[in-house]
């Protein structure tokens, strides 16, 4: 298993965001869950 964490310097955050959680099975494009804050800042 796979955290996707995310934290620009300029982000203002304290801490990362967690952006999706990846399992190893299945097909590469099933494999992310994704965090509500990683589907608002999935681009389009």
């Amino acid at each position: 298993m796979t955290f996707h964490l995310w934290n620009r310097p300029d982000s203002g955050l304290a801490e990362p965001v967690l952006l999706a959680v990846r399992t190893d099975d299945g097909p590469f494009a099933e494999q992310f869950a994704f965090t509500p804050e990683g589907l608002r800042r999935r681009p389009d």
